[in-house]
């Protein structure tokens, strides 16, 4: 049973939510405050999704946001972000800090349902993937050079986490990593579309079509390659898929016009992380992230 936290006192997206959900699937806690919401927390539940609203008293939606993806307890537990402003300020620095999603009224139930499964599905694949990260070996660090392939979103997962071994800021390039896989096995392999997406996603269905098309012979022996190197102060992985690219320079930067959809963040959160560089080639089914390498005279 998948546990959720509703912060605030919003009457209407709490009634929506729990109209929706069902109670055999979902166990529901609401707190009206961010300081009760990190009680709450402390308490050790183990919380897979947080529906947040932006109006608290107190510590407002953006800054208890903050404070969560700083945490290192709780960073990785998505955030369904909430306003009645529909504000493009308020929207992009919510998602730069973090926030899996944006809803402002009037609540969509079929798409908060969608938001809900995605951050659902997102947050159990980060457990697995950093459960993994445990077992790191150190003789990851003498690799010079590699090339890796992957198929389905779960060997994305595991590459992606066996890849940030190598670097000194894992968190950050596994998430990076694993959201360019994503999207390259998705869009870029499989060939569904933004507006596709969303709409699969919608209906609950985009779980059997991924399935679908991995058994398909004309998407069955796609893959997406992984080439590593290691040069002087940097290393860099360069991620390839088998598709026909897409036009990546509008995915690169948060878009307010897509606040309300339930995909489509992956590439501009990354972007936004990065303290390091994202590059896209050409069409748009190459991308090159270079991590810096701390110097040895520091």
């Amino acid at each position: 049973m998948s546990k959720i936290l509703v912060v605030g006192g919003n009457n209407d997206l709490l009634e929506s939510f729990i109209s929706v959900i069902s109670a055999d699937m979902h166990r529901v806690s609401e707190v009206a405050t961010a300081e009760m919401a990190l009680e709450e927390l402390k308490g050790g539940v183990g919380f897979s999704v947080i529906l947040l609203e932006h109006r608290l008293p107190g510590l407002n939606g953006i800054k208890f946001l903050q404070q969560l993806k700083i945490h290192p307890e709780y960073q990785n537990i998505p955030v369904i972000f909430h306003s009645a402003l529909n504000d493009d300020e308020i929207y992009s620095e919510a998602i730069r800090f973090g926030a899996h999603a944006y809803l402002t009224k009037p609540i969509n139930s079929p798409l908060l349902i969608a938001l809900i499964n995605s951050a659902i599905k997102h947050h159990e694949e980060l457990l697995v993937i950093n459960r993994a990260a445990q077992e790191k070996g150190e003789a990851l660090h003498f690799l010079q050079e590699g090339k890796y392939h992957c198929q389905t979103i779960a060997e994305a997962g595991r590459l992606a986490n066996g890849l940030a071994h190598l670097c000194p800021d894992e968190q950050w390039v596994r998430l990076v990593l694993h959201e360019l896989l994503i999207n390259a096995i998705e869009h870029g392999n499989l060939e569904i579309g933004y507006s596709e997406k969303s709409r699969l996603m919608e209906d609950d269905q985009f779980n059997q079509e991924t399935e679908r098309r991995l058994a398909d012979p004309i998407y069955c022996d796609r893959r997406a390659t992984v080439e590593f190197s290691r040069v002087a102060d940097c290393l860099t992985f360069t991620i390839q898929d088998e598709g026909s690219g897409f036009d990546w320079k509008s995915y690169l930067q948060v878009d307010p016009e897509r606040m309300m959809d339930s995909n489509g963040r992956g590439i501009a959160l990354s972007n936004l992380s990065a303290a390091n560089a994202i590059e896209y080639e050409g069409s748009g089914n190459t991308v090159k992230v270079t991590v810096k390498l701390p110097s040895a005279n520091t």
